[in-house]
């Protein structure tokens, strides 16, 4: 095997031109005849025990041809990378430059395989000073709850709890109105946007942006038309900046029954005192507020750190990436029934195009996970793969926390 190293490569690829001669595709073709003739059953003779071109021709010359050159491929691979000790962080990219053989003659002197092999490993990680972090000092502040944050808690749950009482005035906010409604875009209607004796709370905010504004002030029986341009950063990928035209009828307009705030209506929840419900609401809304500030000085840590960490990434790490990040956004679209082809449609998208969106998102991923595998190194972290990331996480936060206040 004649392999010839590109030495000009600096993007974390290691690039090589690999050439086998004709006596190194006859020892792979014999190794995969081997495999594949050893079931195949000519009259008059034993399985696997025919002469040898008429094997060939029962195989076929280009099944075996294809089935070399994935084995050639492969097997060189591998030879090199445990040769040189090569620790690849993605699939290897493979480009074929030359490729004769003609399994009739496996031994001709025209035989041959070039091609380039394109390998991406880790990227030489350059991160100084994180040490010395510094974030806001505000972020590490005690977080607080307000009595009127207890009291909205409160008020949902009234609305959890809450009667309906069917009234022949025009709809306002807080009231429960029952529709239907059909959603179309460029005139197909839209399963997911369909739905027959819907209810839906008027400010309850449920809705697409814009949609339950259109239903203030109507009565029961009365039916609108309107569009709706969902916004560019809507939850569904494939409706962000969609045009969607609605067809509402109201069929029952109802207002809100609170129930009364006491210690029965916190029995429902589990206290039998009211007080108890609110030093519970409390603790609960001093949980969340703390788990939200934790991401906040966790994004906040890994923005700085970013800045100082110089790493060049291989294109084809990268592309693997964005090709992870576009099965999922599949899997996505798949469980929400609208299909990955439909979903090109509306998007006005090919697949290409796609991959090209995710490239910001998958180079930071690929930054983040090297950032906190390089710092987990320096600090010697240890534990299972999925525990690294916290352990480094939480050591930073301590590092900022100390350097902050």
């Amino acid at each position: 095997m004649k392999i010839e190293e590109n030495k000009k490569r600096t993007d974390s690829t290691l690039e090589y031109m690999i050439t086998l001669e004709p006596n190194e595709l006859t020892r792979d073709f014999n190794e995969i005849y081997k495999i594949y003739s050893k079931d195949v059953e000519i009259k008059g003779f034993r399985a696997g025990k025919a002469p040898k071109l008429m094997i060939i021709e029962k195989l076929g010359s280009n099944f075996l041809s294809s089935k070399l050159l994935d084995h050639s491929l492969q097997k060189s691979y591998s030879e090199i990378t445990k040769n040189n000790k090569i620790k690849a962080v993605a699939q290897p990219k493979i480009s074929i430059t030359k490729w004769v053989f003609d399994a009739f003659s496996e031994s001709s002197e025209n035989n041959i395989l070039e091609f380039k092999l394109e390998i991406a490993v880790f990227p030489e990680c350059q991160l100084k000073d994180y040490k010395k972090l510094k974030i806001e000092k505000k972020l590490f502040d005690q977080v607080t709850v307000t009595d009127r944050e207890v009291e909205t808690v409160i008020e949902q749950l009234q609305k959890q709890r809450a009667r309906y009482n069917p009234v022949s005035r025009a709809s306002k906010i807080d009231d429960m109105l029952e529709i239907n409604f059909t959603g179309k875009i460029k005139g197909v209607p839209q399963e997911k946007m369909t739905s027959s004796n819907h209810p839906l709370v008027l400010g309850s905010k449920s809705m697409v942006p814009g949609f339950e504004d259109n239903l203030i002030g109507l009565k029961k029986g009365a039916k609108k038309e309107f569009k709706i341009s969902f916004p560019k950063d809507y939850y569904s990928p494939e409706l962000r900046e969609q045009k969607v035209d609605f067809e509402v009828e109201i069929l029952e307009v109802k207002e809100v029954i609170l129930t009364k705030v006491d210690d029965k209506f916190a029995s429902n929840f589990g206290h039998g005192k009211i007080d108890n419900l609110k030093k519970a609401i409390r603790k609960s809304i001093k949980n969340e507020k703390e788990e939200q500030n934790k991401q906040k000085i966790e994004a906040e840590i890994i923005n700085n750190l970013l800045k100082k960490f110089k790493i060049s990434i291989s294109p084809i790490m990268l592309e693997e990436e964005q090709r992870r990040l576009l099965e999922q956004m599949k899997e996505r679209v798949g469980k929400q029934g609208l299909g990955f082809e439909n979903y090109l449609k509306m998007s006005g998208k090919n697949e290409a195009e796609l991959v090209k969106d995710f490239e910001k998102q998958a180079q930071q991923n690929i930054e983040v996970g090297l950032l906190l595998g390089e710092i987990a190194r320096q600090e010697k972290i240890v534990g299972k793969p999925e525990e690294i990331g916290r352990k480094t996480l939480d050591k930073l936060i301590d590092l900022a926390k100390k350097n902050s206040l």
